[in-house]
């Protein structure tokens, strides 16, 4: 709804706060249908007045002023302002009426007469002639009303008060006008002329009755504008002259009214009013409004009965909200009931937002769902926003209201205190939070969904008074229906709504702290049955030392060892353990001592000791203390004493068997080397054996192709072969003899260059790399170093790089990369072919002794050299592995430790 300027209107909107500002109470002036005047002192000196007491009392202003009231109209006038005086001190809040005849030349007056601020005010209004004036049997209209109070439901009760009271005043419309929590007012009940357009159901802003107006209405429960054209008539002098103040006109019935409310009045098209209060105590609940088209004057029997009309029917709303509170009050106090229940039953708090007593969680408040909040955790029942969103709720109204929510936070407006919950107003529009008392981090919040509401406003509400240029207020000039949709609120949670949401979160909390202490209570008792149960001695100490709990255990030792009552709850561990320090055990003691005080002055978080202990009849004992904080409230220790005898008595074991194998895998070990040696002079022996008949075949063979011209072509083929073969007899052998050396041979690891190495290697194969018309090109940072043995390093690599030149295909030349690269903690090298490749099903096996891929007759090789590659990488603590396929090319990779790294 828009509150900016209106393009079809000359005037600009402004702060309601304007009108709420009118002095109303002190207008100066009255109506002009009967005269004010203010006494003052016993004498009752008239200090002010209206002017127009000259055409209703025949007397000049004057004339009146400074006299006394005896002697300005006469005794019988003083004599019955006195009397009326004395009834209205001994406890009338209402002005006080009474007859005065007048004079001769004067009509007969209605008086009514009040005190305000030590002064007599007394107003004198004509009483109506005998035409004019409304009869009232007084016995009729209680006859009448007594079918009003006849009715239960409250809206039929005041739409039929409305028909009686336009019966009694006869007044063209009468309405009865609701305020809502925000005063903002709605017509309930409304009778009227059939002519006239219905004002019933429309809703007026808070504005049309501002906050001075509505206390006015407490204070003066009756008020009548006779004629709104009225031309005010000023008291005079404006002030006060014994004061200098304004008179206060709160309780005046000739009180002038505001423009702005004659205004208003004069928009609508009324020209007289009669307006009773309805109060609930000093509470305004709404009002009785009487309209009139032309002007209408009642007479004093019609305003005390609409008085007492007026208070006998706020009696009856009193008594039907009441009513209907303690109904709403009684089935809000069953599902509370079933709730506490349930709690008694055993139930959890957070098993009844997912149970069956859903429904009574629910119904307790009448909300749609409920959520639990423990610190971060959500438990939510029936409809409401995601946890994640019930955490940031809580996060910000936290925030905005505080960390207390005390006793019962409420709102039906949700969004409107926090933007941010505008997109949850489906589920939460309207919220109720209470906090429980015994857990300071447990929340309860119910949830209420959007409601939308139409609501048809007697005119744009938004427009309610304007200021004109020239800066005088003006009520709207329009009372047209006009309707919006309320959005973004739930319904309003009621007094005994919010009650009830209270009393469940108090129940709850008493019935929580009573499972509480039951729950300590069998804690306790399972915690002395665990700790009976345990074999080791516990005992736990408060912040002086003092024994508190000890388990079955420490007791049983106690009397055992003789120390009976000395070391049981209630006495001072500390003072024991001091005792101590002039005994055979003062260092286990003093340690313990100091252990316990560190832990106990927070300074460790745990204290452990061994110590022995002899006790009687079971010889040496060892045992195990240890000393931890509570973790707990309070400050205090406990101490825990583990047999290790046992233990021990195994150690010592495991320490005698230990020298034993020490001893024996010595023995073994020697035993192991020389027959290391001995077999390594056997194979050098039998290699040396071996080599020496290979030689001298070797040496015949040669002769035999050296007299090439007497063999023939089979005899040649025949002594080639012979040869061919001694000479891989002899590769055999000394790949066995390296195999062989390889597992024997210590490591000795340098940090290693790897640049220098693989060129090296390199430089070795040059000749066979250019009879063959390879490229071997290396692929490595200038910087790059490793942690390995030369002698095995490089025997695998020499193995890798033979093979890469052995294993080409016959279609390309040969090409080979080295390289390699520093990892996280490793160093990878790698030797890369284009040659024929192998087959994925053989790259385990071909790291195997003897395993060969390839015919001998066209690929040379003994099978061996892969198998040394693999047990060197292996001795150096690193691996090796290969990517190949058939055709495609082979690449061996080999990684080892990083210099750094620990192995």
């Amino acid at each position: 709804m828009s509150t900016g300027m209106d393009s079809g209107d000359e005037t600009v909107s402004f702060d309601l706060d304007l009108c709420a500002a009118e002095p109303i109470h002190i207008p100066g002036a009255i109506q002009p249908h009967g005269v004010l005047l203010v006494l003052q002192g016993p004498a009752l000196r008239v200090i002010q007045a209206t002017p127009n007491c000259l055409d209703w009392l025949d007397k000049p202003l004057d004339a009146l002023l400074e006299q006394p009231l005896r002697k300005a109209l006469g005794a019988p006038l003083d004599q019955a302002l006195r009397k009326a005086l004395a009834r209205e001190q001994a406890g009338h809040a209402q002005p006080v009426a009474f007859g005065w005849r007048g004079t001769p030349l004067t009509h007969a007056f209605t008086a009514y007469a009040h005190w305000v601020e030590g002064l007599v005010v007394l107003e004198l209004e004509p009483v109506l002639p005998g035409s004019a004036a409304r009869r009232v049997n007084l016995g009729q209209v209680l006859n009448n009303f007594a079918r009003v109070r006849a009715l239960n439901e409250l809206p039929l009760k005041l739409q039929q008060a409305a028909e009686q009271i336009r019966a009694l005043t006869a007044y063209d419309r009468v309405m009865i006008y609701r305020f809502d929590t925000d005063w903002h007012g709605e017509v309930v009940a409304e009778a009227r002329r059939a002519d006239l357009e219905p004002y019933l159901g429309l809703h007026y802003p808070a504005s049309d009755i501002p906050a001075q107006a509505r206390r006015l209405y407490t204070i003066s429960p009756i008020r009548v504008i006779v004629n709104i054209d009225y031309e005010p008539v000023p008291l005079l002098p404006t002030r006060n002259p014994l004061s200098g103040a304004p008179l206060d006109m709160s309780r005046s019935v000739l009180r002038s009214v505001s423009p702005v409310h004659l205004q208003y009045l004069r928009n609508m098209g009324v020209r007289a009013t009669l307006t009773a209060s309805l109060t609930h105590g000093d509470q305004l609940w709404g009002l009785i409004a009487c309209h009139h088209c032309t002007p209408c004057q009642v007479s004093r029997p019609v305003r005390e009965a609409m008085t007492w009309l007026a208070q006998d029917l706020s009696t009856q709303v009193l008594l039907a909200e009441n009513d209907r509170a303690r109904r709403a009050a009684a089935g809000f106090k069953r599902h509370r009931e079933r709730v506490i229940s349930a709690l008694h039953r055993g139930a959890r708090l957070a098993d009844l937002l997912v149970g069956p007593e859903l429904e009574n969680v629910l119904g307790a408040v009448d909300a749609d769902g409920v959520a639990l909040l423990r610190d971060t955790e959500v438990i939510c029942g029936g409809q409401t926003p995601e946890p994640e969103a019930i955490l940031s709720l809580v996060e910000q109204l936290v925030a905005r209201i505080g960390p207390a929510c005390t006793p019962l936070w409420v709102s039906d407006a949700l969004g409107a205190l926090v933007p941010e919950a505008a997109a949850l107003t489906a589920t939460a529009a309207g919220v109720a939070m209470v906090q429980l008392s015994s857990l300071q981090s447990l929340r309860l919040i119910w949830f209420r969904g959007e409601r939308l509401r139409r609501v048809t406003w007697g005119g744009h509400p938004d427009k309610a008074i304007t200021v004109t240029p020239e800066g005088r207020l003006t009520p709207r000039q329009s009372f047209a229906a006009w309707t919006e949709i309320v959005r973004g609120h739930s319904a309003p949670w009621s007094i005994e709504a919010q009650e009830s949401a209270h009393e469940l979160a108090v129940l709850i909390d008493i019935e929580w702290r009573q499972l509480t202490e039951e729950t300590l209570r069998q804690r306790d008792i399972l915690l002395k049955d665990v700790l009976d149960s345990l074999a080791s001695r516990i005992a736990v100490l408060d912040s002086r030392g003092v024994v508190t709990l000890i388990n079955h255990a420490w007791r049983a030792f106690a009397i055992q060892n003789g120390v009976g009552p000395n070391c049981l709850t209630g006495t001072n561990y500390l003072t024991i353990c001091r005792r101590a320090l002039h005994s055979p055990d003062r260092l286990s003691a003093l340690a313990a001592l100091q252990g316990i005080h560190r832990v106990m002055d927070g300074i460790e978080n745990h204290f452990s000791l061994e110590y022995r202990c002899d006790s009687p009849g079971n010889g040496p004992n060892w045992f195990e203390m240890h000393v931890f904080p509570l973790s707990g409230p309070s400050d205090g220790v406990v101490i825990v004493h583990v047999d290790i005898t046992a233990r021990k008595r195994a150690e010592d074991e495991i320490h005698r068997l230990n020298i034993d194998l020490e001893a024996r895998i010595h023995e073994r070990t020697a035993q192991l080397e020389a027959a290391n040696q001995e077999l390594e002079a056997f194979a050098y022996s039998v290699s040396h054996d071996l080599k020496a008949p290979l030689r001298g075949i070797d040496g015949y063979s040669r002769l035999l192709l050296n007299q090439a011209g007497q063999l023939d072509d089979d005899s040649r083929v025949l002594a080639e072969n012979v040869r061919q073969g001694v000479m891989n007899m002899g590769l055999m052998i000394d790949d066995l003899l390296a195999y062989s050396r390889m597992e024997r041979r210590a490591l000795h690891c340098d940090l290693l260059d790897l640049r220098v190495l693989l060129a090296g290697i390199v430089a070795d194969y040059a000749a066979e790399i250019e009879r063959q018309g390879a490229t071997v090109r290396l692929a490595l940072p200038l910087t790059l170093q490793v942690r390995a043995d030369l002698d095995g390093l490089r025997q695998a690599l020499r193995n890798l790089l033979d093979n890469a030149l052995k294993f080409g295909r016959a279609d390309v030349p040969v090409e080979v990369e080295m390289g390699g690269q520093a990892g996280e903690g490793v160093v990878t090298l790698w030797v890369k072919d284009n040659g024929i490749g192998i087959d994925p099903r053989f790259h385990e096996r071909i790291f195997e002794i003897f395993q060969r891929l390839q015919r001998a007759e066209d690929y040379p090789g003994t099978g061996i050299g892969l198998a040394i590659v693999r047990k060197a990488l292996r001795r150096m603590g690193g691996r090796v592995w290969i990517e190949s396929a058939v055709g495609q090319g082979t690449t061996f990779f080999l990684e080892l430790p990083a210099p750094d790294s620990e192995r």
